[in-house]
């Protein structure tokens, strides 16, 4: 399978750093009301619950939790989200809780960029595994 091109980068903060998710990455960006989120108690800290975006359902994962290892994380009123695309199969449709939204840049733009962005693909890595099945069954396995 080729990899995808992209044309533009949507930049998300979170504390200090700044991830760029490349276009192909990205299904949409979301500002949740953190009121419609339903929480997950027996799953990883990190999988803060899910939500409803036009019908389908949203995991939400906050990388202050995952990325950062912050623990007791406060979620503030309005969830700024990075809902990942078909790109990524088995991470289609969840979505990356992030302290903010940038904007975007476009490739020339990033390729001159003086940030210094956090590697996607190690943010990526760290959904895959145990993160998806409840922790209580998972222990019994």
């Amino acid at each position: 399978m080729s990899t995808p091109t992209t044309d533009r980068y949507v930049l998300a903060g979170l504390g200090e750093k700044v991830i760029a998710f490349p276009d192909y990455y990205v299904l949409d960006v979301l500002l949740v009301d953190r009121n419609y989120v339903m929480r997950l108690p027996f799953y990883s800290p990190s999988v803060v619950g899910v939500t409803q975006h036009l019908g389908k359902i949203v995991p939400l994962v906050s990388l202050r939790h995952l990325y950062l290892k912050e623990q007791n994380v406060l979620l503030p009123g309005q969830l700024p989200v990075v809902r990942l695309a078909k790109s990524l199969p088995e991470l289609f449709g969840a979505g990356l809780i992030v302290d903010r939204i940038m904007g975007s840049l476009s490739l020339q733009q990033y390729r001159e960029s003086k940030y210094d962005f956090i590697p996607i693909e190690v943010i990526l890595d760290q959904l895959v595994g145990s993160h998806w099945l409840p922790q209580r069954w998972y222990a019994l396995s």
